[in-house]
């Protein structure tokens, strides 16, 4: 057989192999494994459990979870990409590595495009600006005001640099022309604290990180960057309402397959995932967590990707951030 003929033979093979259905009829033959770069505990990781439950219960076969943290994502990134291309080992991932990692770091060792094949967003968490209950200011143009009219400017407390947290203030500031000074800390341990002690003016965090304190009254809520007011927090203004149109602070998460995953398994994983977000029982434990719960096509996830990619990028030469 000629070489032109042989490679003709093996595209024909690799074609029908990618695009037959009945590749995903016995899948999966082996356990599922979603891969997370957090240790456990955090917001990727209660994602990852509820759905692996949830998932095992529907398709009968175990879906385990393996905590890879360190790295700024890079090892549990790489153990995915070094898998073989058959769906049973998945990346689970937010957009501080999808998104933030590539616009910002000078060495990233993927692409969340080209490296991975994007199955599905799964969740979305918006973020708040979170002030102390004795800062002075109870609005967005107030505390800008105060921001141009203090010298030296805010400070605002992250969970560390080239954070959701850190590039989402740093947007604010290119976009409303403020001083904010930024104070990382070493995770919400630190912060929350230190926010509650008046050290810092100001942070950026989920409903799940402060429902406690706000409800108590010892933190109090400037905006809100969904779309529409969150009904847990009716009289908190959206970032559009406080005249922050334009800008938004989420954390979003979606599940990542290893580049050359067959299309039909891509297909069976996405809805999968779809159908366990639509458990009665992830819906009902969601309640403590407030989660979004997406459940995108592929191509809705590429697009929010692409998305992503542009929004950081640009935060990051407008800004002139660098990480040390």
């Amino acid at each position: 057989m000629s070489i032109r003929r042989l490679v003709s033979a093996l595209g024909a093979l690799a074609f029908a192999f990618t695009c037959n259905p009945a590749l995903a009829q016995d899948f999966p033959t082996r356990p599922i494994k979603l891969i997370i770069a957090y240790a456990a505990g955090g917001t990727s990781d209660i994602i990852a459990r509820l759905l692996a439950q949830a998932i095992e219960k529907n398709l009968g076969k175990p879906v385990v979870v393996e905590n890879r943290p360190g790295g700024n994502g890079f090892i549990a990134a790489e153990a995915v990409m070094q898998s073989p291309a058959d769906g049973h080992t998945l990346w689970i991932a937010d957009n501080g590595h999808f998104a933030i990692n590539p616009a910002l770091l000078a060495k990233v060792p993927y692409d969340p495009l080209t490296s991975f094949v994007p199955v599905t967003q799964v969740t979305r968490q918006d973020f708040y600006i979170v002030v102390n209950k004795d800062f002075p200011a109870n609005t967005v143009a107030e505390m800008l005001a105060l921001a141009k009219s203090k010298a030296g400017g805010l400070s605002y407390g992250t969970v560390g640099s080239a954070s959701v947290h850190n590039l989402g203030f740093e947007r604010i500031k290119l976009q409303t022309g403020t001083n904010l000074v930024h104070i990382p800390y070493k995770g919400n341990a630190e912060l929350k604290p230190a926010l509650l002690a008046g050290h810092i003016d100001m942070t950026v965090s989920t409903i799940t990180g402060v429902s406690g304190e706000l409800e108590a009254g010892t933190l109090k809520a400037l905006a809100y960057a969904g779309a529409t007011r969150n009904p847990k927090t009716p009289n908190v203004p959206t970032f559009a309402e406080a005249g922050l149109g334009g800008i938004g602070i989420d954390i979003s998460v979606g599940i990542f397959a290893p580049a050359g995953t067959p299309a039909p398994i891509v297909q069976f994983l996405q809805k999968e995932f779809a159908k366990a977000l639509n458990d009665a029982e992830v819906k009902k434990r969601n309640e403590t967590f407030a989660f979004e719960l997406i459940g995108s096509s592929s191509a809705e996830f590429v697009e929010k990707i692409r998305s992503d990619l542009a929004v950081y990028r640009k935060i990051v030469k407008d800004g002139n951030i660098k990480v040390d």
